[in-house]
């Protein structure tokens, strides 16, 4: 399986990380630590402002490993659905 680093174009690249990292095969995409800034590092006014930025910054870093919203599948539920008696 290779696995490799994505960062998203502009921005610099988090210390000891990659924006998006793909372990390709079955592709999976793991996205974490996204935050309210914008390519400059700054920090968008407010909470609305930031949640819209991070959401944002996902997309691209996901967009960066080939993948977006339209590929992204929920992990399996592992809530009990009945009773075992």
């Amino acid at each position: 399986m290779t696995v490799t680093a994505h960062n998203i174009p502009g921005f610099d690249p988090p210390p000891f990380s990659s924006h998006a990292t793909a372990a390709r095969g079955n592709t999976i995409v793991h996205v974490s630590g996204q935050v309210g800034t914008d390519d400059t590092g700054t920090l968008a006014k407010g909470v609305a402002a930031q949640t819209e930025r991070a959401i944002l910054n996902v997309a691209t870093a996901l967009q960066a490993a080939g993948a977006s919203w339209a590929t992204w599948r929920s992990p399996p539920s592992t809530s009990s659905t009945g009773s075992r008696r």
